[in-house]
């Protein structure tokens, strides 16, 4: 019964993981010498979708916002397929202070802060916007 109820939501996270950048990828992002370079990389990585109705040099905010998209149409198409209790969790992280929070917690443990302090960011903001 578990394949048939919550398989194919397990599949779609495992693919989209598996396209999520790591280590490796980073340090080969950091030998691009143009961003028409990055480009090529990323779409050889699984960006292909977002990255080919762009031609010529493209802009670093170009760039970030199609890769946005990616992201969030991931977050979606997860969120259309899962089933209570994760439909509701899914829906909280889409909240303002929410999506703050769990960066604030995931943020601070990383480097030993206190989760009493309140930090912006505006890449979160820009992820809103879709």
């Amino acid at each position: 019964m578990f394949t048939l109820k919550e398989g194919f939501l397990e599949a779609l996270v495992r693919g989209m993981k598996a396209e999520l950048l790591v280590k490796e990828d980073y340090i080969k992002l950091r030998q691009c010498d143009s961003l028409v370079d990055l480009k090529l990389y990323l779409v050889s990585r699984g960006y292909h979708s977002e990255l080919h109705s762009e031609i010529g040099p493209i802009s670093p905010t170009r760039l970030v916002e199609l890769c946005a998209k990616k992201l969030v149409k991931g977050f979606r198409t997860i969120n259309i397929q899962a089933s209570e209790p994760l439909t509701t969790l899914l829906n909280y992280v889409t909240h303002r202070y929410m999506i703050d929070n769990v960066i604030l917690i995931m943020t601070g443990s990383m480097r030993g802060r206190s989760f009493t302090v309140r930090v912006s960011y505006p890449a979160v903001e820009q992820l809103r916007t879709y």
